[in-house]
């Protein structure tokens, strides 16, 4: 329940924020003739939607207000993690705000006091529908009940059923209340509000920048600083308003919607027996101390990347997408990563609330979310070094790309290659690799990875190819062509590049040799490795 002592102090909505979405739902739960009996709210972590419902909850609750009931689930807590407490809960509520139901409540109750016990699905009918069809004059108002924290019950079929049961009661047994339901954006939750039965008498809601969230922490920040200011003792002589404007801008825009980050950095700075000016520079700047700033947050992120199953492919995929230069579909890392396709999808299954997954690109939601994954005092065993993200990158296309040459090559012996484009990467891959491998190159510094595959590209490529003039070997071409002689040529991992690229194609160095002559004096200008200057020292003579 809203004002239950185990959720206390709960969170609550700013004075003067959220104000637009807020009359969004007021606005539906006071409607006397609704079109939508289910309203689903739906946001990342830490977006707030824990704090709007329990706004809504204490400003409409009965007997002022038409919201009769309501239940917050908490993952890992004993009663309010679990879906065998939900009708229950709401059942006793009903009984004590809806006129009438009491009795009907009471007598299942002693007919049968172990009801609590039972499924969800008993506990629902008995407690809930039968006696609301046994009542003699039904409310003139269709009343509220509000669920929150959908996916913070303990397994993912309770929170299915747990919507398959609500639909039901609404639509074949005429239970006549309506739902606000609260949750992340998770794959299951979505495709349950996406069966019939449920979408044609359900409205939904994502929370995002269309309802000023960024406005909103900036406003909720600057109070917050305010009040800070007020308590401490160390802040009698600075100068007000601290900190300016600029800093409160940046911590609201790198909060990215989140409400809880803004919550984090005001609890962290002013902290008792701290100095608050010290407490921001360390969250403002990087410090031993900074994982220290972020406790509360990096907890929500461990605990949503710790259910993964398979948390080794989950740190490649999850590396693949902070290396790419710009977001990039689910086909481009399964190409990148030589995955099966729709694995991709299914390693990010659990993370909708942190990612932009479902369609087109994929991206990171919030960049508190990238800082946590790139700092190893706060991440552990999900960390990933920002210093190998290009080579990454560029070990992972050219792994893929030898792959595929040579699996389209594969021929019966004394035969030329067939050309084979049924393993040829999407579209989308082709793409970004002409346009930023040049710059995954150019910003490399760990070649090590990269070298080992060039050496067994350098191994197997001459004994397995025979027609360089094939057509995978054409758009092979095609790929690398916009990388120029000085992306490409550097000392500290040409001898790599070269072994996978010229083995199959050394024209192209030449080439561009060529075009280079005119400007530049000797070949030492274009590259002092052994192997560049021995295929392009003639062209200089």
């Amino acid at each position: 329940m809203h004002d239950a002592r185990e959720r206390y102090p709960p969170p609550n909505v700013h004075q003067d924020t959220r104000t637009k979405i807020l009359e969004v739902l007021t606005d539906w739960i006071n409607d006397p003739d609704p079109i939508y009996w289910v309203f689903w709210l739906h946001g990342p972590a830490g977006a707030g939607k824990s704090a709007i419902l329990q706004a809504l909850a204490e400003l409409l609750s009965s007997p002022e207000g038409h919201v009769v009931g309501s239940f917050f689930f908490g993952k890992g807590q004993v009663k309010r993690g679990s879906g065998d407490y939900l009708f229950s809960t709401l059942a006793y509520q009903l009984a004590v705000n809806v006129n009438g139901l009491r009795d009907y409540v009471d007598e299942a109750m002693q007919h049968n006091p172990t009801l609590p016990t039972k499924s969800m699905e008993v506990q629902l009918r008995t407690l809930i529908i039968e006696p609301f069809q046994r009542l003699e004059t039904r409310p003139s108002h269709i009343q509220t009940v509000i669920v929150d924290g959908l996916n913070e019950c303990s397994e993912d079929e309770t929170q299915e059923s747990i919507l398959r049961l609500i639909g039901d009661a609404l639509t074949e047994h005429k239970l006549p209340l309506r739902f606000l339901i609260a949750s992340r954006p998770e794959p299951h939750i979505r495709d349950n509000f996406d069966n019939p039965s449920l979408r044609r008498i359900s409205n939904r809601l994502m929370l995002h920048d269309d309802f000023m969230a960024q406005k909103d922490i900036n406003k909720y920040l600057q109070h917050g600083f305010a009040d800070i200011c007020r308590k401490s003792r160390f802040m009698v002589h600075v100068e007000m308003p601290w900190p300016g404007k600029d800093v409160i801008d940046i911590l609201a825009q790198h909060a990215c919607g989140q409400f809880i980050f803004a919550a984090t950095v005001l609890k962290f700075v002013g902290q008792k027996f701290t100095h608050p000016i010290r407490q921001l520079e360390i969250v403002l700047r990087p410090h031993p101390s900074r994982a220290k700033a972020f406790s509360e947050l990096d907890c929500l992120y461990s605990q949503i990347l710790s259910t993964h199953p398979d948390p080794d492919t989950l740190v490649r995929v999850l590396s693949t997408i902070l290396a790419f230069k710009s977001p990039r579909p689910a086909i481009v890392i399964e190409d990148i990563l030589e995955m099966e396709k729709g694995e991709v999808l299914v390693a990010l299954q659990g993370l909708h609330s942190l990612l932009q997954v479902p369609h087109g690109d994929i991206r990171i939601l919030h960049a508190s979310f990238r800082d946590y994954l790139l700092d190893r005092n706060r991440s552990g065993a999900f960390y990933i070094d920002q210093t190998t993200l290009d080579a990454h990158i560029c070990t992972s296309i050219f792994s893929m790309t030898s792959s595929w040459i040579f699996k389209s090559s594969k021929t019966a012996p004394n035969t030329k290659p067939r050309g084979d484009l049924s393993c040829r990467p999407d579209s989308h891959t082709e793409g970004y690799i002409r346009v930023y491998l040049a710059t995954h190159l150019e910003n490399l510094h760990n070649c090590l990875g990269l070298n080992n595959v060039a050496a067994e590209f350098e191994e197997q490529v001459p004994n397995r190819i025979e027609d360089a003039s094939s057509v995978p070997f054409k758009i092979l071409y095609s790929l690398i062509e916009p990388i120029s002689v000085g992306q490409l040529c550097y000392s500290h991992f040409c001898e790599g590049t070269n072994q996978i690229l010229y083995p199959v194609g050394s024209d192209i160095l030449r080439e561009r040799a060529e075009d280079a002559r005119g400007t530049l004096e000797s070949p030492e200008e274009v590259c002092r490795c052994s192997s560049c200057l021995l295929q392009i020292s003639s062209i200089f003579q």
